[in-house]
């Protein structure tokens, strides 16, 4: 059998994280970095996958055993960025992961049929998904498609330590109704924007989401980011609403976007502490499926299988 290859995007946190309709939802920030998994299969019914990736053990276990695979195999994945910071990493080795067994087995697994299998494990992002969504991360349901960023640049800081995603998620206090309308409200601008290619609009809506979280997940960092965004132009401030990063989100397609961006790097390195920068994904290929089978934003099991995936012969 051939080598498979699959790789998912990682997020800068959220662009909005709320409720709505009772039910927590969030828009993550898909950007250009990826993890990236092999896959080596034998004919052995041995499974093996690093020891630290006990969920893409889960999710593949999973997948295996819903399209009666009996082979098993052996993994390496590729995850540069660290774990517990907001950046997905846990949603894209599942994906990643996932897509590899796929590709061995020639499958066009569908992004719904991976939502509701990674959710089964643990609150996850919509990542695997080809546009940005609006997403039940508990549920692992798909509440809207988004569409398309325009073309945007994160400067963002990490201020230590790590959020586990489980155990945030388990003692997160309730939203109120009123921040519940607030986020309705942020949801409908937030696919005005994008659909306009607003960056500033999107970025407002990133700005407020941070400041309404802001009493859920502190972070040191957002008055100083506040400050920093009105004195060079930046679109908005973006946060991990379960992680430790945040940052600034600029207009790539502004001539002053580079200026911007140095000032800004030359002003978060005083504060000590990691830094990143990322390109966020606009229509670039994310090597994923577009699906169609299901746009009703109901959840999908495994029984849904059936009309969920296309098998490529």
């Amino acid at each position: 059998m051939k080598v498979g290859e699959g790789r998912a995007c990682y997020t800068f946190g959220e662009l909005l994280q709320g409720q709505i309709w009772g039910y927590p939802m969030l828009v993550s920030l898909p950007v250009e970095s990826y993890a990236h998994a092999v896959f080596y299969p034998s004919s052995s019914a041995e499974l093996l996958t690093p020891a630290t990736k006990v969920k893409v053990r889960q999710a593949v276990n999973q997948l295996m055993r819903d399209y009666k695979m009996d082979s098993g195999g052996v993994f390496f994945i590729e995850s540069p960025l660290p774990e517990g910071k907001g950046f997905a990493t846990s949603t894209a080795d599942m994906i990643a992961a996932c897509r590899a067994v796929a590709s061995v087995h020639n499958l066009r697994i569908s992004p719904h049929y991976l939502s509701s299998l990674i959710a089964e494990i643990e609150p996850t992002d919509g990542t695997m998904y080809e546009e940005v969504v609006a997403y039940r991360h508990r549920q692992g349901r798909l509440l809207a498609r988004l569409g398309h960023l325009p073309p945007m640049k994160v400067i963002g800081i990490d201020r230590g330590g790590h959020v586990d995603t489980l155990i945030y998620n388990d003692q997160m206090v309730a939203y109120t109704q009123a921040e519940e309308q607030v986020c309705s409200h942020l949801l409908k601008q937030l696919q005005k924007s994008i659909a306009l290619g607003d960056c500033r609009g999107i970025g407002a809506v990133a700005t407020q989401s941070a400041i309404m979280h802001e009493p859920r997940l502190s972070n040191p960092f957002l008055p100083a980011l506040l400050e920093l965004m009105e004195e060079t132009g930046a679109a908005g401030v973006v946060t991990a609403h379960s992680g430790t990063v945040s940052g600034l989100l600029l207009d790539a397609s502004s001539p002053f976007c580079e200026t911007q961006a140095s000032y800004i790097v030359k002003i978060m390195a005083e504060w000590g502490c990691q830094l990143y920068s990322f390109d966020t994904i606009s229509r670039t290929e994310r090597g994923v499926e577009n699906d169609t089978a299901v746009s009703d934003g109901q959840p999908v099991y495994a029984s849904h299988l059936a009309r969920l995936v296309d098998y490529t012969r």
